[in-house]
């Protein structure tokens, strides 16, 4: 059976709609509501090791300008797991801050929004459930269009129409919106389950993000 298969009957029954896309599966929770996340397998950057990932966006009901995107940037955090028996979640800000300064200017990190989602008790039971190698949590940085096209890019390369299309859009954002990348390592026992697990956090982590942002 393809990770795809088994992946597909371990999402249905925990509730999601599977849809077939050229990258992986794209997954929505049954009772609709307009969410949606995309399940691919991709190798690691300089690795033959590869990895199930979680991606997914949740766009805000706020009017975005550029002092908004950039407070998004600065709260931007990632949590990784630590351990070999007994894992536990490390949250710090986000690393790919420090690459992106050179495109969008200084930004000291602000760690509100990571207490207020370290405090949330079911979000913190997804995670234990899911233990994800590494969950990201970062705003749009670009045109719609472009940032999963980015995202999936081997490595997210800082190419000149990359950085051209961040500046300009930190300067004139179109929207504001969370996007958010969960990480397993493929091959682990039980697989499927992790995905489905993967899944579920992704749907606690977008209501989390609407419930709790703005601070």
């Amino acid at each position: 059976m393809s990770w795809r298969d088994a992946a597909r009957k371990a999402l249905e029954k925990a509730g999601a709609v599977v849809e077939e896309d050229q990258r992986g599966l794209r997954v929505s929770p049954r009772e609709g509501g307009g969410f949606s996340a995309l399940v691919l397998l991709r190798r690691l950057h300089m690795s033959l090791d590869r990895k199930v990932e979680v991606l997914g966006v949740v766009e805000l009901p706020a009017e975005p300008s550029p002092d908004a995107l950039r407070r998004m940037l600065a709260s931007s955090f990632e949590v990784e797991a630590r351990g070999l028996l007994r894992r536990r979640p490390v949250w710090r800000s986000w690393r790919e801050l420090k690459r992106l300064e050179a495109l969008v200017g200084p930004v000291s990190p602000e760690e509100g929004l990571m207490r207020s989602l370290m405090g949330d008790a079911e979000l913190a039971r997804s995670l234990s459930d899911a233990s994800p190698e590494l969950l990201e949590v970062f705003p749009e940085i670009m045109p719609p269009s472009y940032m999963e096209a980015f995202l999936l890019a081997p490595g997210a390369p800082l190419t000149p129409l990359v950085r051209e299309l961040v500046r300009g859009y930190v300067e004139k954002p179109e929207r504001l919106a969370w996007w958010f990348r969960i990480q397993l390592l493929y091959g682990y026992p039980r697989m499927p389950q992790k995905v489905a697990k993967s899944y579920l956090l992704a749907l606690q982590l977008e209501r989390a993000l609407r419930r709790r942002w703005p601070l």
